[in-house]
């Protein structure tokens, strides 16, 4: 099962890539407890924040300063590229900076407890992948060397990695899903998952132009099983959009509720349909294939898929466990708590002078959530092609209030 985890790592270590990040930057730009990061060198301004600085939070007796927590925040949001972020965004990169800092002191003592062992073997491996996603090794080194880190320093966290990446597989373990659940799931989930519903499937040209599209649509519908060659004779023309290179399948739900292409559930095999307007300078010609009737995917051939989904929801449930069960080891005193979000406020509910109600009970408040809205799927597929995606709109990045406070 071991080896199982192993080739099924990447989930795990998503999940922990947080600690990851930041477990460098205790390493190489902070040292937790108060003394200074290795590579920062003194200056005035060092100096003088250091004047300013306090501590945020007390974590086993150790103290966490402010500088150390802003470095490490100001660290994961360049390293992980996060945008958009607001002020009030803040406090809660702290309490997850805190929470994944907590979460690495008691990992480390984890580690120690169980005495696992790395084969230098091993670490030369993990450094030889890191040096592949480079274009040469050469390139590697130098931008090792840029960072002012020493290879040796740069093993030692990459033991460190191999280390965390075995406890974490040791305490949360292999459990496998039954072959029961397995099938249970996907008797609940087939009408949903592995059903697909009835409907046709067509050849689709787009054409941008209707006179163009009519005179195409003719020439089709004349010598339908010559329809490629024909299209191929038209390549030069601008006014060819798209051409599906497969049939495409569109359901008959989809069909029979839009009045312009309804027509096509009607057409025989291999008839092609009347040239019919999708939007303004977008004409559409079809060739029906094949009438398809409801079909439910064989358990057989998905089986492996949902024991796979299963398994890992397992092991991310035990881990986030196992993350928890951490922390709550870990003596904490926070310092201040203006850094981190703010409690929930508990207003008390006046009880009425003549009720007989039992008030003994607790009121259980918890956040207002915003329920997300639904959505509704998009027809594109209607004309035969895939949904193009949006390319993103890159925002301005608001200014955070972090406070630029050198290495401690």
């Amino acid at each position: 099962m071991l080896k199982y985890l192993r080739t099924h790592m990447r989930w795990i270590m998503a999940a922990i890539a947080f600690l990851f990040l930041f477990s460098t930057f205790l390493m190489y730009d902070t040292d937790f407890g108060g003394s200074r990061g290795r590579n920062a060198p003194p200056s005035e301004e060092t100096r003088d924040d250091r004047q300013r600085d306090y501590a945020v939070a007390v974590i086993n007796g150790s103290d966490l300063m402010r500088s150390q927590l802003e470095l490490m925040v100001r660290n994961y949001v360049q390293q992980a590229n996060l945008r958009d972020l607001k002020a009030e965004d803040i406090p809660y990169l702290y309490q997850a900076t805190l929470d994944n800092t907590i979460f690495q002191i008691e990992l480390d003592k984890e580690i120690k407890a169980r005495n696992l062992e790395v084969s230098e073997e091993e670490i030369t491996a993990q450094v030889n992948i890191m040096a592949d996603s480079f274009p040469t090794r050469e390139a590697f080194f130098q931008s090792v060397q840029r960072s002012g880190i020493k290879m040796d320093d740069l093993r030692r966290d990459v033991r460190r990695r191999i280390l965390a990446e075995k406890t974490v597989e040791a305490a949360i373990g292999g459990d496998t899903v039954s072959e029961d659940a397995v099938f249970e799931f996907y008797d609940s989930m087939k009408g949903l998952f592995y059903t697909r519903p009835k409907g046709f499937t067509f050849d689709m040209i787009e054409v941008s132009v209707d006179q163009t599209a009519r005179e195409l649509r003719d020439k089709i519908a004349a010598d339908v099983d010559k329809w490629k060659e024909i299209i191929s004779e038209e390549a030069n023309s601008s006014d060819i959009v798209r051409v599906t290179t497969e049939p495409t399948f569109i359901s008959e739900f989809i069909l029979s509720n839009d009045a312009k292409r309804s027509f096509m559930m009607d057409l025989e095999i291999g008839e092609v349909g009347h040239v019919f307007e999708v939007r303004s300078d977008d004409f559409m010609i079809v060739i029906k294939r094949e009438n398809r009737d409801e079909t439910i995917t064989p358990y057989d051939e998905v089986s492996n898929d949902i024991r796979s989904m299963m398994e890992q929801q397992h092991q991310r449930t035990a881990l986030e466990r196992f993350r928890n069960e951490l922390i709550a080891r870990a003596v904490v005193e926070i310092k201040d708590s203006s850094v981190f979000p703010s409690p929930i406020e508990i207003t008390e509910v006046p009880v009425p002078e003549d009720t007989d109600a039992d008030v003994t009970e607790p009121i259980d408040i918890t956040e207002e959530t915003v329920p997300e809205p639904e959505q509704t799927p998009e027809d594109t597929l209607a004309v035969g092609e895939p949904v193009e995606e949006t390319p993103a709109v890159e925002t301005q990045v608001e200014e955070t209030p972090v406070v630029e406070t050198p290495n401690n």
